[in-house]
């Protein structure tokens, strides 16, 4: 690269004549080299420039007396703005001066070129030439080119015995002008921590020589030592909570440095103070639970059945100064404890003193029915009673005279009469409550109402089903009435009814009995409502079937046994059309043996006491009706101890 081109007179000392000795050993060689690095700016800024590394070799050629040297010195990498002390040093065998040359180059990223190389020492020195005394410059062309410059100075020095210093000073132009541009960013972009060691999320970019270092600040004043670039790197924040700004700068390869950027985040150490829980909006399965923090906080409520709590409603992320959860899917009358919980921005958590409630009684389930009681009629009112219920209020209004609910009776039993109006038009509703130890009422029961109305009631659906000696009869009524067949074997007359029932329903079913089998009968069924309205449904018939065998009978068993044996009680289930029952009995003791029967009159009951006679006996039963009589029950046995 024409380094020689510029020595400025440098002559290179001939060797000397051959056969001069090695007449003493010279003392250790102690080399303190000290690098500074300046670049010159064509736009009259300067800006450090970083070199890849500089290495200083001093390699011995021969001695005065012509032997060869037997002696090389590498003081490895120097890195700019640093001082290195290179030991232990080489021994030199010399018998006069030594005679040595000094190797040096650079490696600069992006490529440049160099301007000048200056070496100045310090110590016992004697120069090669007069014209070289304490300076030597070399001047290269500027290459741009895209590899690292090999720029070489060998200079010749005698160097006498003793410790001397080295300088080197370097002036160089590179073509990387631009600075990187980044970003720092604190915790991930954390708005509030609560440690003051953080962590520094770095980006930067450089399109030419590359990201070299980084350092950083508090103030933007006061910096950091450089360190290598990295995406990462710890950083301990000012004491004391507040708003803290912590500073970056960026230097690339050339020495280029970025503009600061800085980001922010509050320090805070101070838990929330938690203030003013209440409960508010109790019902039997819900219950609301307010507080206050004297910072914008989050929320949870962690409750249970006592203080190890074991719940936990879902959390609020938001922050706040206030809040309020409702806890949700409670047991009704159970007591609670529950306290809350909040952590603020940075993470500081805090946990609120225990509080209790007690959730509401369950709502009752309401049912009412008209009842007739001589001349009067009353809405029979009957209520279920949920846990923790000590009474009931009972409320009722006028739906016809459009008036609201008022209190009709508080009661402690699940049921009540209210007599109804001897006149119609009429509509009254009702609602019941449960009312808990503390005095609290429960959400109201369902909606019931007992109207009357100067119509009769509407018949409708009316079924029967006939077997062979009965019949049921079904049919609905659109309000509350009274139930009754009437009926007989000719179309238009019905010598025949059942009894009233008075019982105020509108789902009715009324069973005729003592019919003949096989027979057609005609039938109208009658309602009547509470204020004596009566309806008469259109004829309807059926006919009755043939008598069949009954089944036999089932889950026949012994019911007592008398003392010593003597007497024995058979029962059984009943047969829907049997009109007697038979009982017979066997030597279980002897194998195939026959049925005798006890009771040739038979038995219209479904018990029977019969005498032990053997030690074991096998019983049975069988069902008659006109049909005939059923195959055998299921034996059961009896044997004397």
């Amino acid at each position: 690269m024409g380094l020689g081109r510029r020595m400025r007179g440098v002559k290179r000392r001939s060797p000397p004549a051959a056969g001069a000795g090695l007449r003493h050993l010279a003392p250790c060689l102690c080399l303190v080299l000290g690098l500074a690095l300046l670049l010159a700016s064509s736009f009259g800024g300067t800006a450090r420039a970083a070199l890849a590394s500089l290495t200083i070799s001093s390699v011995e050629t021969y001695n005065h007396d012509g032997s060869p040297g037997n002696g090389t010195v590498d003081f490895g990498e120097v890195y700019p703005g640093t001082q290195v002390t290179i030991s232990p040093a080489v021994v030199f065998h010399v018998t006069s001066e030594l005679e040595w040359r000094l190797d040096m180059w650079s490696e600069a990223l992006p490529s440049g070129c160099l301007l000048e190389q200056q070496f100045q020492s310090s110590g016992s020195w004697t120069v090669v030439s007069a014209e070289v005394q304490a300076l030597l410059e070399a001047e290269a062309p500027c290459d741009d080119a895209p590899y690292p410059q090999d720029l070489r100075l060998s200079p010749d020095w005698t160097a006498t015995p003793g410790s001397w210093t080295v300088t080197v000073t370097y002036q160089a132009d590179f073509t990387d002008k631009t600075p990187p541009v980044g970003a720092v960013s604190i915790d991930g972009g954390a708005t509030h921590t609560n440690d003051t060691s953080v962590t520094l999320d770095l980006t930067a970019s450089d399109n030419e020589s590359g990201l070299d270092a980084m350092r950083f600040s508090d103030d933007g004043t006061t910096w950091s030592a450089w360190q290598d670039f990295a995406p990462t790197a710890p950083w301990t924040l000012p004491s004391g909570d507040g708003e803290k700004t912590v500073w970056a700068v960026f230097r690339d390869r050339a020495g280029n440095e970025s503009e600061p950027v800085f980001d922010t985040i509050v320090l805070d150490t101070m838990p929330p103070v938690i203030s003013g829980e209440t409960v508010t909006g109790i019902t039997a399965t819900t219950a609301d639970i307010t507080w206050q923090t004297d910072e914008e906080a989050d929320g949870q409520v962690e409750y249970g059945p006592d203080t190890s709590y074991g719940s936990f409603s879902p959390k609020d992320t938001s922050y706040a100064l206030e809040r309020t959860i409702t806890l949700t899917a409670l047991e009704p009358a159970t007591l609670y404890h529950f306290r809350v919980l909040s952590s603020d921005r940075a993470g500081n958590d805090s946990t609120g003193a225990d509080h209790t409630f007690t959730t509401l009684c369950a709502a009752p389930e309401l049912t009412v029915r008209s009842v007739r009681q001589g001349w009067r009629l009353y809405a029979e009112l009957t209520w279920t009673a949920p846990s923790g219920a000590v009474s009931y209020n009972l409320y009722k209004r006028d739906v016809l005279a459009q008036d609201p609910f008022t209190l009709l009776t508080s009661t402690e039993d699940t049921w009540h009469r209210d007599q109804l109006p001897s006149s119609a038009p009429y509509e009254f509703e009702y609602y019941v409550a449960a009312v808990d130890s503390l005095g609290r009422e429960s959400a109201p029961s369902n909606i019931v109402s007992a109207s009357g109305t100067t119509e009769p009631p509407v018949i409708s659906d009316v079924q029967s089903d006939p077997a062979d000696v009965t019949c049921l009869v079904t049919w609905e009524t659109d309000e509350p009435a009274t139930s009754q067949v009437r009926y007989g074997t000719t179309p238009g007359s019905y010598p025949f009814e059942t009894p009233q029932d008075t019982s105020l329903v509108t789902s009715h079913a009324v069973t005729l009995t003592g019919l003949e089998p096989e027979t057609t009968y005609y039938f109208v069924v009658l309602s009547g409502d509470a204020q004596g309205n009566e309806s008469q449904s259109a004829e309807h018939p059926f006919t009755t079937l043939a008598v069949a065998v009954p089944p036999p009978p089932e889950n026949l068993r012994v019911e007592r046994v008398w003392p010593n044996h003597q007497f024995v009680e058979l029962a059984w289930d009943p047969v829907a059309s049997a009109e007697l029952y038979y009982v017979y009995q066997r030597d279980a003791a002897e194998p195939g043996a026959p049925w005798e029967l006890l009771n040739p009159e038979g038995t219209t009951g479904t018990t029977y006491r019969a005498r032990l006679v053997l030690d074991s006996t096998d019983f049975c039963v069988t069902a008659w009706n006109q049909a005939g009589e059923s195959d055998y029950s299921d034996p059961v046995n009896v044997t004397k101890p």
